[in-house]
């Protein structure tokens, strides 16, 4: 079973998940900022 897997799993073409990319920390970042100063700015 195993073998099969692996011979699977070396001809699929997998990517990798979005969260493993080094810039979805930075832009979830900027995002959470940016929501958060328009919520801010509609309060005032």
């Amino acid at each position: 079973m195993r073998e099969a897997l692996l011979q699977i799993s070396a001809t699929s073409a997998h990517r990798p998940p979005w969260s493993d990319q080094a810039w979805v920390g930075p832009v979830v970042a900027a995002l959470a900022l940016l929501a958060t100063a328009v919520i801010v700015w509609l309060l005032l």
